[in-house]
């Protein structure tokens, strides 16, 4: 048996004087020790804990010590303290995670807050799975946020490591003092950074450990993550921090065509689209059904069709309007900011490869859609810069506003379980533009320029199931030449 005894928790409040006017609870964790030279017991406290979960995952791992189970001992002054606090001296050299760290501060600021976010979460992996522990990357799978599930108090250094990670790691992140304990959290900070490989230390077999990370993701994140690593290393050799590139020589991640080509059967056809623009009507008004249209038979992707200006529609005598795709409206909202902040901003068309008047690209819209987009712009007087589309306030349209609060809930009553297209989403109108034009049998090249494809190759890639049968029609055109 432990000369120590079981913990209890305490609490008490503090407060009520001219420092601290306002009364506030904290908890503390007590357990006897074995007094000094063998003298009688004492208690030991630690106090301060603002939240009682806090002080129970404290008294956890003083039980743990006293059991000296899961690696915890005690440390000369009875505190509890893991086995990997111990473990290796500092690293001699820039570790893996000064790597990220620079990387970080040096890149990425002016890159969309998309971006920045896929390109933390890349850096956060690398930091945790290339360390000297086990069971990094299950702490870091229990510290998601994103999970929906709220995430147990760590217990050990791997699982304090990774809420490090999670929150407050990289520069001008925000933290959120109400969850992390300061102590703990500048212990994490030292054990991650003593326990992080040197980078000099970095070969395939790591970096293969990183591209099996997340065993869920799929094969285009896998290409993603691979890119931003290549990313990583490559900029680490050119700044001289390492002397070669460990990824060179491997196998790099190729397109898996079969996952990122389109379902026909998840491409509403024609019929379908005019049945969610009636609904659109009948339910918000005849301005969000001319939305659906707009993306529907423009290819258009929402963020594209939300940010449609007067200037951006030259209408022509045959009926139809030719229409020009400026901008795109991207919003990221602050639980995935990488500063905890939600923005909106308004970036070059996705897909274009270029920047300024390069990116933009033009469409035709015939006359039948095009009647009803003049009809929309009569009712709403403005100038050039006129937005197409505003909510009732006047504010732009919000891409996952309108996802969330009109387009789902509709989309669910009208397509319910068990239908083909039960839970499609506004990108599926962009499908069903794409297809359309393929089927019409338009030349690719145009397709390629309307739709705003860098590469007419990923294109047929994408769309390749929707094609039209051309066997079918090659032989029906020399049957008729013949």
């Amino acid at each position: 048996m432990s000369a120590v005894s079981k913990p209890w928790i305490e609490h008490y409040e503090v407060g009520g004087g001219t420092r601290r006017p306002k009364r506030e609870r904290r908890w503390a964790v007590a357990y006897r020790v074995p007094g000094p030279d063998g003298g009688p017991a004492k208690i030991k406290k630690k106090r301060g804990f603002e939240k009682k979960g806090l002080a129970d995952t404290y008294a956890a791992n003083v039980e743990r010590a006293r059991l000296r189970a899961d690696g915890w001992s005690f440390d000369g002054d009875w505190a509890p303290v893991h086995a990997g606090d111990r473990v290796l001296g500092a690293a001699t050299g820039p570790t893996v995670i000064d790597l990220v760290e620079d990387y970080w501060t040096m890149h990425w600021h002016h890159i969309s807050p998309n971006q920045r976010t896929k390109v933390r979460g890349r850096l956060i992996v690398m930091a945790a799975l290339l360390t000297n522990a086990e069971g990094m990357a299950e702490a870091l799978e229990a510290q998601d946020p994103r999970k929906g599930k709220q995430r147990l108090e760590p217990a050990t250094a791997p699982e304090w490591a990774a809420r490090y990670l999670r929150d407050p790691f990289l520069p001008n992140v925000a933290t959120d003092d109400d969850v992390l304990d300061d102590e703990r959290l500048k212990m994490a900070s030292a054990w991650i950074r003593k326990m992080s490989l040197p980078i000099d230390q970095l070969d395939d077999t790591l970096l293969n450990r990183l591209r099996l990370y997340p065993a869920t993701a799929t094969h285009s994140t896998r290409r993603t993550y691979e890119s931003i690593t290549n990313a990583v290393l490559g900029w680490a050799v050119e700044s001289g921090r390492l002397e070669k590139d460990p990824s060179r020589g491997m196998v790099k991640i190729a397109r898996d065509p079969d996952e990122e080509q389109v379902d026909p059967e998840r491409v509403p056809g024609e019929a379908e689209v005019w049945e969610i623009a009636a609904a659109f009507t009948e339910r918000f008004g005849e301005w969000l059904a001319v939305l659906v249209v707009l993306c529907a038979f423009g290819a258009l992707r929402i963020s594209e069709a939300v940010n449609l200006r007067r200037q951006d529609f030259e209408w022509l005598e045959a009926g139809g309007v030719r229409v020009t795709v400026r901008k795109q409206r991207r919003r990221q909202v602050a639980k995935s900011a990488d500063d905890g902040t939600s923005t909106t901003e308004e970036a070059p068309p996705k897909g274009r490869g270029a920047r300024g008047p390069r990116s933009r690209r033009t469409f035709y819209l015939a006359s039948g859609p095009a009647a009803m987009v003049k009809a929309h712009l009569d009712t709403r007087p403005g100038g050039p810069q006129a937005r197409l589309f505003v909510g009732p306030r006047g504010a732009p349209v919000d891409p996952g506003t309108f996802r969330k609060e009109k387009w789902n809930p509709l989309i669910a009553e009208l397509f319910p379980a068990g239908h083909r297209l039960c839970g499609i989403t506004p990108h599926s109108l962009r499908h069903f533009g794409m297809t359309m034009w393929l089927r019409a049998g338009l030349p690719l090249p145009l397709i390629q320029k309307w739709g705003g494809w860098s590469s007419l190759k990923v294109m047929l890639d994408t769309y390749a199931a929707v094609l039209p049968d051309d066997e079918d029609r090659a032989i029906a055109l020399l049957e008729e030449a013949s």
